[in-house]
């Protein structure tokens, strides 16, 4: 097992072939679209991929700055992003997926 505290480094080593590991999907749809890395999935992944909610909770008297708003705004806005696309078809989830180098295994080896 690979401990990398690294996103750049942690894709170097899947690209390599050095295993599989989770990663936003962005940071791995070219990858993916070149055939250098493929996409798997666990087998109780949920239909649509994971989705982690967040919530934003400050107190009343002390309510955060301009990049805690900002980032309070972010969160309502992918809330209702997320909201919208239940109800309008079930698309692939941009949620973190994993991904490992196209290379056969002989084992589950990490």
């Amino acid at each position: 097992m690979w401990r990398l505290s690294h996103l750049g480094a942690k894709l170097a080593f899947l690209r390599a072939g050095l295993g599989f590991g989770g990663f936003p999907i962005h940071m791995v749809e070219a990858d993916l679209a070149a055939g250098a890395l493929v996409q798997i999935s666990a087998d109780d992944e949920p239909p649509g991929g994971y989705v982690i909610e967040m919530s934003a909770i400050y107190r009343t008297d002390n309510p955060p700055g301009p990049a805690g708003r900002w980032f309070i705004e972010r969160l309502k806005r992918a809330d209702t992003r997320l909201r919208q696309e239940k109800t309008a078809s079930p698309p692939a989830s941009k949620a973190s997926k994993a991904a490992t180098a196209k290379r056969p295994r002989s084992s589950r080896g990490r």
